[in-house]
């Protein structure tokens, strides 16, 4: 039964990066064993949660996903298996571009998952919502946290949460480009090949951003780049831009440019004319 007191909830589910992915194996299961670090964006989406007769959800995409496809409603799903629980109507205002690599799906997922703990006092540890994000996706289980720094192994979800002492100055941009991350992996092509593991950790403490670029890379980018030069051109106009480092995050198609103060955010926004551009510290 929902908490007496509960009217309706909001949560901010926010975006991340990848400081650094690495792609080590594939596992029996058919994932992969990963190493990254999840860097997390101010850029967040906005979710309010009602009680109702129905399952609901109301957004700004204009219909662009079917409601059973909804990572949202399969949240609630398990949850209503589990537990019973009556249906919801959920508000999302989306600001993170779809299948960006930059989590937005799976920050909606953790957020779902935690505003139905509350809104139903199901009184679930942390690591009973941990294995229900698991079920939902890899990298779900970062954003029940999600304002720190961590350090991700396995397939995402052994998570080593860690501070800097000052946030990065990113500018984002997306053109656009959906990626479907299972294509991505295939592309790959990589079955069970064991690769020494870059301390990502070490070198985001302890090197000068400007040296990132020597020791921190993305395994995905250049089979991306192969099929989406766009992407590479990007990445290749923020240094241009000024950037100490760039990437692109996940499986894409975002790339992140980390500036220090010589960055004009005008003049970024007006080359890249129509992508979605975000200056996020």
């Amino acid at each position: 039964m929902p908490n007496k007191n509960f009217k309706f909830i909001k949560k901010n589910a926010n975006a991340k990066i990848n400081l650094g992915l690495q792609v080590l194996n594939k596992r029996e299961d058919n994932y992969h064993n990963i190493n990254t670090i999840f860097y997390p964006l101010r850029l967040h989406d906005k979710l309010e949660f009602y009680q109702n007769t129905e399952f609901k959800i109301i957004d700004n995409l204009n219909n662009k996903i079917k409601i059973k496809e909804n990572i949202i409603y399969k949240v609630w799903k398990i949850f209503f298996n589990n537990f019973n629980i009556s249906p919801i109507k959920v508000i999302l205002t989306k600001n993170i571009p779809i299948g960006s690599g930059l989590g937005g799906g799976s920050s909606n997922a953790a957020k779902t998952a935690l505003a139905i703990n509350e809104m139903f006092d199901l009184k679930l540890s942390d690591s009973e919502l941990s294995d229900i994000c698991s079920q939902i996706g890899s990298d779900v289980n970062f954003f029940l946290n999600g304002y720190l720094l961590a350090e991700g192994k396995s397939k995402g979800e052994k998570l080593e949460y860690f501070r800097i002492s000052k946030r990065f100055r990113i500018i984002l941009v997306n053109p656009g480009i959906h990626i479907s991350t299972p294509w991505a992996y295939n592309q790959l092509k990589i079955s069970n090949q064991n690769f020494k593991e870059v301390n990502f950790k070490e070198i985001v403490l302890n090197e000068k951003i400007e040296n990132f670029k020597n020791y921190i890379f993305n395994d995905f980018e250049n089979v991306i780049f192969k099929h989406y030069p766009e992407i590479e051109k990007i990445k290749n106009k923020l240094y241009q831009f000024g950037a100490s480092f760039a990437l692109m995050s996940g499986s894409g198609s975002t790339v992140f440019g980390i500036f220090n103060n010589n960055y004009d955010i005008k003049s970024i926004s007006e080359h890249f004319g129509e992508y979605f551009v975000h200056l996020d510290f």
